[in-house]
């Protein structure tokens, strides 16, 4: 065992999670539109941006205020070239809240 000692104030950002409960993004893999259902505990505004395999920002779907309960979002994904993505949620604060998975046929 080592320990691993740097001047820089480098390393990997915990994935907030405590105001979202889990999360479902379906249909997967789809062609068109995809769906993402959550629960907030307490509502608050929301960024989804779409990144491609190499983390590059693809697109910024939208800016929304989320109530608390059950949310319900579709996203038009047709204009997205076929391949893997990633949905990524950011809440008001600038925390990363939840991360998908999808892929675009």
């Amino acid at each position: 065992m080592a320990q691993l000692i740097s001047p820089y104030n480098v390393g990997v950002p915990q994935l907030h999670t405590q105001p979202i409960s889990p999360s479902k993004l379906y249909p997967n893999p789809a062609w068109e539109f995809v769906s993402l259902e959550f629960n907030v505990d307490k509502g608050q505004a929301f960024s989804f941006m779409i990144y491609d395999e190499q983390g590059r920002v693809t697109d910024k779907l939208l800016d929304r205020y989320c109530h608390d309960g059950k949310n319900v979002i579709q996203f038009n994904i047709a204009p997205l070239l076929p391949g893997t993505y990633f949905l990524k949620a950011i809440g008001d604060k600038g925390e990363n809240i939840m991360v998908h998975t999808f892929m675009r046929k």
